[in-house]
């Protein structure tokens, strides 16, 4: 079960790296992606998170200090006696 959930998170982190990388586009002046994981214990209880976020600048100035942002987060929690 523990190999199998390890296989599923190296591959949902390699997924978010991959995806998370900073692609152009023409229709946005600047944009940023970002991804994480969070991997928590206390030896009896474990939890999981997987992050996205995808920023897009907001005015014309290149060194905008002002973005926009949307993302979601998986959680997950698990344990045993």
């Amino acid at each position: 079960m523990m190999k199998r959930l390890s296989a599923f998170c190296l591959l949902m982190v390699i997924t978010c790296s991959v995806s998370a990388q900073k692609k152009r586009n023409p229709y946005l002046k600047q944009t940023t992606s970002e991804a994480g994981i969070v991997l928590s214990t206390n030896g009896r209880l474990s939890a999981v998170s997987l992050s996205a976020l995808q920023y897009w600048q907001v005015g014309r100035r290149k060194q905008s200090a002002y973005k926009i942002g949307l993302g979601g987060r998986l959680t997950s929690s698990f344990g045993g006696k």
